[in-house]
């Protein structure tokens, strides 16, 4: 039997169709090529798209070895070798159309949940995850290896839907939950306390509580020094990185990505290793290592641009135009823009790219497209706390404009700042 993606890869080829002829707005190549090798599985929206492309229908590409529609105890027990199989839009289509009788299996509540949270459907989710919770609770076999696993599992996810839904305390509190429940059942080896910690050591960047998410993830690593589970070690370095990196620790932040991406390219992950090479030309940036982030950069592109889609082509674009830009060789800045179509940009870079394109207008005495640019790029820059590039872009507006205005933006924006951030200009 053919798997979901090997049967639309299968399809797709028999048709003669290339990978960019099913994308669209809610599935990129990327998302495809990770469907089509079984790594992920489709929403029911791309699913859907998928199938009028192809031209079969939805119950074809859900269709499985296991037993007909019937509602008996021999076809319940094929439930959990969908879930095995990783096929969860079965699982919930057959739930949908009140197949599964979820009373009668404790482990149902939690297949079908968290088959919802695999398609994306966060409310359905959380409902038979918590029912699942509830019910195991009753248990008096609760500390079974198998119940444990489950229920660690249930909390991390639950804790990962929270964080998605911005509810930040709560995600906080499922993942120690999840966390201490691991602990004192001395399962701190395996792979749900892992995942688990990782997931919490990026929570707390994700709220910018930088000093906990290095105290979590420097202890877990001090005591497991034996590697296993790569790709988690590679995620706790990336988290490690980001962290220092946001208090000013760049030498440490650098140590930590170097780690992530020895990792990436050792399990031969290499696109995870290439955005983890951004990360690290950041770190030298911000370093004032400018030499040495500009080799790099242009090292990567050499050996991995084979390896680049649309959106990495367009950061390391920008990021040659941003090293450039800091060491003033404005030339070489505005050749890289100038590779960029502004309509393909998402609205970091687009900003980014309107206040590059602003200050060199100003250097080259194009006063009028300079505050054109500068107009684009300000109310952004203001939100995102950037003081330091606004800095300059009230010093050239005033300088253009003579309207004093602008230097009392600077000063009171400077006063009322409690977190200036960096962006281009490095101070």
């Amino acid at each position: 039997m053919y798997s979901l993606g090997k049967k639309i890869k299968s399809l797709r080829k028999e048709l003669g169709l290339k990978q960019e002829e099913l994308t669209c707005d809610i599935l990129s190549r990327t998302m495809l090529s990770k469907i089509e090798n079984d790594k992920v599985t489709p929403s029911i929206y791309q699913l859907n798209h998928i199938s009028k492309k192809l031209g079969y229908s939805v119950d074809y590409f859900l269709q499985t070895d296991s037993l007909s529609y019937s509602n008996n105890t021999q076809y319940e027990d094929s439930i959990y070798k969908l879930f095995k199989n990783e096929n969860y839009l079965s699982i919930i289509l057959k739930f949908e159309k009140q197949i599964i009788n979820i009373s009668s299996n404790l482990e149902y509540a939690y297949y079908i949940g968290y088959s919802y949270y695999k398609i994306h459907y966060f409310k359905e989710s959380i409902k038979l995850l918590n029912m699942y919770l509830k019910n195991i609770e009753l248990l008096q076999d609760y500390d079974s290896a198998h119940h444990l696993e489950n229920v660690s599992t249930t909390l991390n996810i639950l804790s990962i839907i929270f964080m998605e839904e911005e509810d930040y305390p709560k995600a906080i509190q499922y993942a120690l939950k999840a966390k201490d429940i691991l602990q004192k059942k001395g399962l701190t080896k395996s792979r749900t306390y892992f995942v688990v910690i990782n997931n919490l050591g990026g929570f707390y960047n994700r709220i910018s509580d930088y000093e906990k998410c290095i105290s979590l993830l420097e202890e877990f690593l001090s005591y497991n020094k034996e590697l296993i589970y790569l790709q988690i070690f590679a995620s706790i370095h990336i988290s490690l990185s980001s962290a220092y990196y946001n208090i000013g620790d760049y030498d440490h932040s650098i140590e930590n990505i170097q780690k992530a991406i020895f990792f990436f390219l050792y399990t031969n992950d290499r696109v995870n290793a290439i955005e983890c090479y951004l990360n690290y030309i950041n770190a030298l940036r911000y370093s004032k290592k400018y030499d040495e982030a500009i080799k790099l950069l242009d090292k990567i592109v050499l050996k991995y641009e084979d390896n680049f889609d649309s959106s990495l082509r367009i950061s390391f674009i920008m990021q040659k135009s941003i090293l450039e830009f800091n060491i003033r060789n404005f030339d070489a800045s505005l050749e890289e823009l100038t590779k960029l179509n502004i309509k393909n940009l998402d609205s970091y870079n687009r900003n980014c790219y309107y206040f590059m394109k602003g200050h060199i207008a100003f250097i080259n005495n194009e006063l009028e497209s300079s505050k054109n640019y500068f107009k684009n790029c300000e109310k952004f820059f203001v939100n995102s706390n950037y003081v330091y590039d606004l800095g300059l872009l009230y010093n050239d507006l005033y300088a253009i404009t003579s309207d004093s205005k602008y230097s009392n933006l600077q000063h009171k924006l400077i006063d009322s700042c409690d977190n200036p951030r960096k962006n281009i200009v490095i101070p």
